[in-house]
């Protein structure tokens, strides 16, 4: 089995709302051979992942003048719903977090290295969604 990353055509989409954070995650991942659609803001973004397909999608938690749960809702009603991955620079209380971790695939804390971001992707990309 190759190793998801270099040359691979999963489709990631990045909803995130600073336009420098969000070039630097669409080249990080593009560079490792991710096929990489990106959106700052949640219509958009649901748009994308929806019209356009993902596999994964990297959402802000705390989009700007939007409700980034209300996103996170319409991804996971999505058929098939893609995997979601949260970040957030802002502390979220033990039930939000016990919540996000019963919902999504991981929170990553902002700021993160770019090493982090990577292996979460592939760990989440290469996980067996079905045990059976």
């Amino acid at each position: 089995m190759n190793p998801r990353g270099a040359g691979s055509t999963h489709a990631v989409v990045v909803v995130e709302d600073n336009d420098d954070l969000r070039m630097t995650l669409v080249e990080i991942l593009r560079q490792r051979g991710y096929e990489v659609r990106e959106a700052a803001e949640a219509e958009e973004g649901l748009r994308v992942a929806r019209d356009d397909g993902a596999d994964l999608v990297l959402l802000d938690l705390h989009l700007a003048e939007a409700d980034s749960f209300g996103l996170l809702r319409h991804l996971l009603a999505l058929s098939p719903a893609p995997t979601v991955v949260v970040m957030t620079g802002y502390p979220i209380g033990a039930p939000t977090a016990r919540f996000l971790h019963t919902v999504t695939s991981a929170v990553l804390r902002k700021p993160f290295r770019p090493e982090l971001l990577l292996q979460i992707v592939a760990d989440t990309l290469d996980a067996d969604p079905s045990p059976y």
